[in-house]
């Protein structure tokens, strides 16, 4: 793809409705009124009126602020002037000029770069959080009331996870099909513990896959989406602390057998187990889910060929395949180990 001829634009941009507006205190005050005359035409109470609204009070936050800074700056050369007239009474007319100029420009200088700071954290704070809100509605169906409802909820969460990132939790969970607002709060208050005890060792999607095999193997319909999150989280804690096996080796292992494992009869804890063995084993991750995989399909679709193959009675083997695959899976590893080398 060939390069463009135009220079990369870097800064902080303002956009109301897909149009940028400059970064200037003029700029946006004569947005905010364009807005203030769209909204008399909006019906009140309507999604677009509340909408419009919302960025009306957002642009007024930032106006006001930087009144307000205005103020606080005109508050301060005043009082920088009658200390610098004080002195000058006790110094001299000559030092004292320097020393009053020099703190009104000091001091209006400190004054602008703070206005700067808070306008440019605020445009930040409200882009960012919009952009969360239009992700949460795109993959959960809500509406932007029902998203800013929500937040609420989310804003009295025992957490200190910015509402930034627990929005985008709720983003995650539409992408896996969860609806309904409690399941929601379920799905983010679970993640958000999770987060918190496991951080980085999960490794990048393991809250989704979380989420996908508390669904899977049915434990959410029995325990609820929450607790069974956390059950799993669990695990996966359990087994990291307890050995040398890694968190994300257990957790990304667990997600690839997921679905074979629970057509097979297997749970969360036994697959979990199996990744402890072979990580601590040093095997590679894709090779052994894979191996495995084909294991349990092969003691599914051929049982008896298994059992010669391993010297074990064809029709025992072939009947502890049809009730217990876990034990049958191990009797099998137990069989090879006895035999060591089977070209012999």
């Amino acid at each position: 793809m060939a390069k463009s001829d135009k220079s990369v634009r870097r800064g902080v941009y303002l956009y109301i409705d897909g149009k940028e507006i400059k970064n200037d205190i003029n700029s946006i005050d004569l947005e905010m009124r364009r807005l203030q005359r769209d909204i008399k035409d909006m019906t009140i109470g309507s999604e677009e009126y509340n909408r419009t609204m919302a960025k009306i009070q957002n642009l007024k936050s930032i106006i006001k602020s930087h009144n307000q800074d205005l103020k606080n700056t005109g508050n301060q050369l005043k009082e920088n002037k009658k200390d610098a007239e004080e002195h000058t009474s006790r110094l001299g007319k000559l030092a004292d000029g320097f020393n009053r100029y020099f703190g009104m420009i000091t001091s209006f200088a400190a004054g602008i770069t703070g206005l700067a700071l808070t306008v440019r954290k605020a445009v930040n704070e409200f882009l960012e959080l919009d952009s969360a809100y239009s992700d949460v509605m795109k993959y959960t169906g809500m509406t932007r009331d029902e998203v800013v409802s929500l937040n609420e909820d989310l804003k009295r969460m025992d957490t200190r996870t910015a509402r930034l990132e627990l929005n985008r939790l709720v983003a995650d969970a539409g992408r896996l099909g969860i609806t309904g607002r409690e399941n929601l709060l379920d799905f983010v208050e679970a993640a958000d513990i999770i987060n918190v005890s496991l951080g980085e060792d999960l490794g990048e999607d393991a809250i989704k896959n979380i989420g996908k095999m508390a669904d899977m193997f049915g434990d959410a319909d029995t325990m609820g989406l929450k607790n069974a999150m956390l059950a799993i989280g669990s695990v996966i804690n359990d087994i990291g602390s307890s050995s040398s096996a890694s968190e994300r080796y257990v957790s990304e292992f667990t997600a690839r057998l997921a679905g074979i494992g629970r057509q097979a009869g297997l749970d969360v804890p036994k697959i979990a187990s199996y990744a402890s063995v072979l990580d601590q084993d040093m095997q590679q991750l894709e090779v052994s889910a894979t191996s495995l995989q084909r294991i349990i399909m092969k003691l599914y679709q051929d049982p008896a060929e298994m059992a010669r193959l391993v010297g074990l009675d064809i029709e025992e083997f072939s009947n502890l395949v049809k009730t217990d695959v876990n034990e049958a899976f191990l009797t099998l590893l137990a069989r090879l180990d006895e035999i060591g080398d089977m070209s012999t």
